[in-house]
């Protein structure tokens, strides 16, 4: 069902020369989901006072409510974002924190929300403890780090992923959420990485706060990412940036306070919000709904390991004793030594960065490459679209363009 005839029925607008094998980056969406966007844009620019007074706040709670049912939470704790960096800016950056207050997160932290920590810490006095995660990692070791911070340190809040972006693995978000709640720890989920990827079901899933995109493996365009917020923060999240649809934590709140927030917070276009319907039709009807996506993609990732592993001699998939981290997103070592003796691993950035480039230019194809803890890792992400000869391409672009970087350094 799945594979490239699948791609040329429903992914018609993909340049027909381009080998996709980066989709965790920044997702994709299917032409029907695509079409949606841009006659929802068509909608809007035909009668544009019409729609910012009339329609628009129609539309997004109906997307808003759709999206709940998916999550299965109430659709009152739900908010519809640009992105899950936003989300994680909006947490932290409404958040009562006290001077001194500790922020507890990963060393996997993806940057950009690091970066806001960072900011906390420089404007606000907040201090950060990073918890030691050298990946892979079993699940048990994750939970036992993350324990040993609360019990050694007092700890506001954490900032942990549902899956960290790279290398890529599936975290015990359930269980760390639970986990917080036993340390009286408010949780906060970067889930980036998550809807459409991994389950995410509110019914036993307790964070404080959660935040996904649902550009990446949901199927919707960019930007589109949504905001879960337990109802006791309701009065304190604010959105960004602070405009008319501000509310003072001191107010009495209305009954759908995240709706009166949210739901228009500047000008801007709603595409993406439209669109959500249309994507969780299509991942129902046409896929065959999540688990007929989820087997797919994730068995095709376990057979991309084993065929990565025996063109790249040396090569070896970054995979815990459990096997619980792979995703439709696999990590496979690259055996750098076999084109150079002694690589320098601090020049991880301008070798990631000319490898992005060429296999750009001359090749029509990416999978992101960085170095991390002195290994040269390369992350493939499989989707419905794809097939096993896509690797391969990949494989033999990538092995072309390594020996290139060296000939020329």
């Amino acid at each position: 069902m799945f594979g490239h005839r699948f791609k040329e029925k429903h992914f018609t607008h993909f340049d027909p020369k381009l080998v996709p094998v980066n989709h965790g980056a920044y997702g994709a969406a299917p032409t029907c989901v695509v079409d949606k966007y841009f006659s929802e844009l068509r909608r809007d620019f035909s009668n544009t006072d019409r729609y910012l007074n009339k329609e628009q706040r129609q539309v997004y709670e109906h997307s808003r409510d759709e999206m709940a049912k998916v999550l299965k939470c109430d659709p009152k704790n739900l908010a519809l974002i640009a992105n899950a960096t936003t989300g994680v800016n909006i947490v932290l950056r409404s958040f009562p924190f006290s001077k001194g207050d500790k922020i507890a997160m990963p060393s996997t932290t993806f940057s950009s929300c690091a970066s806001t920590v960072k900011f906390l810490k420089e404007y606000q006095g907040v201090e950060f403890v990073i918890v030691d995660l050298e990946l892979p990692m079993a699940d048990v070791d994750v939970l036992s780090a993350f324990r040993h911070v609360f019990e050694t340190h007092e700890i506001r809040l954490a900032l942990f992923d549902a899956v960290v972006s790279f290398p890529a693995a599936k975290m015990p978000y359930v269980e760390l959420a639970q986990l917080c709640r036993d340390f009286d720890v408010v949780s906060v989920v970067d889930g980036a990485h998550s809807a459409g990827l991994v389950p995410v079901d509110f019914s036993v899933f307790k964070p404080d706060f959660y935040t996904s995109n649902l550009h990446k493996w949901f199927y919707v365009p960019r930007p589109s990412g949504v905001l879960y917020v337990d109802p006791k923060y309701h009065n304190t999240v604010q959105p960004m940036p602070i405009g008319h649809t501000y509310y003072s934590p001191k107010e009495q709140p209305g009954e759908d306070l995240l709706l009166e927030k949210f739901s228009y917070v500047s000008s801007s276009v709603f595409g993406g919000v439209a669109s959500v319907p249309a994507a969780i039709e299509f991942r129902k009807n046409v896929c065959g709904g999540e688990a007929a996506i989820s087997e797919y993609c994730f068995t095709l990732a376990r057979k991309v390991g084993d065929l990565v592993v025996k063109k790249w001699p040396g090569s070896y998939v970054m995979e815990n004793k459990d096997s619980t981290q792979s995703t439709a997103m696999i990590n496979i070592v690259f055996p750098i030594h076999n084109y150079v003796s002694n690589f320098d691993f601090s020049s991880g950035p301008a070798f990631s960065d000319y490898l992005k480039i060429a296999l750009l230019d001359q090749y029509n194809t990416l999978a992101p490459i960085q170095v991390y803890k002195n290994k040269v890792i390369v992350r493939f992400s499989c989707q419905v679209y794809n097939e096993l000869s896509d690797y391969e391409y990949a494989c033999e672009a990538i092995h072309k363009t390594v020996q290139s970087f060296f000939e020329k350094h």
